[in-house]
């Protein structure tokens, strides 16, 4: 598919969804599409799952992120969205758990321990 042809289609559906949260959820869709299966796909996976959950479409967001999980469990952003869904389910103790995952991934962080001194 050519370039141009794709980025005015997704500007063309920018435009034509009525609510963001439809745009949302198209948006990693056409992502996903574009991009090889060895790329950035985990992490925009657990994204849009992230975004399905918080729409209300649980089962679905949950299974997403767990299967973009199972592509990359090195991917802090990942362990990231694990831990925002595990928080919302009132595990604490499990999201810390994943908090501390995310923080061994991130390569940006990884000079600054849990409390953030260098």
């Amino acid at each position: 598919m050519n370039t141009d042809s794709s980025l005015r289609a997704e500007r063309q559906l920018i435009r034509s969804s009525k609510s963001i949260p439809n745009m949302a959820v198209r948006l990693p869709t056409l992502t996903l599409a574009r991009l090889p299966a060895d790329c950035c796909a985990a992490e925009t996976m657990c994204m849009k799952g992230l975004i399905l959950v918080h729409l209300g479409q649980r089962d679905e967001g949950i299974n997403l992120v767990k299967e973009g999980m199972r592509k990359d469990l090195s991917s802090h952003i990942c362990w990231h969205v694990w831990a925002l869904i595990q928080k919302s389910d009132h595990k604490y103790e499990d999201a810390l758990k994943s908090y501390v995952q995310a923080l061994k991934f991130d390569k940006v962080r990884s000079s600054c321990d849990l409390f953030g001194r260098v």
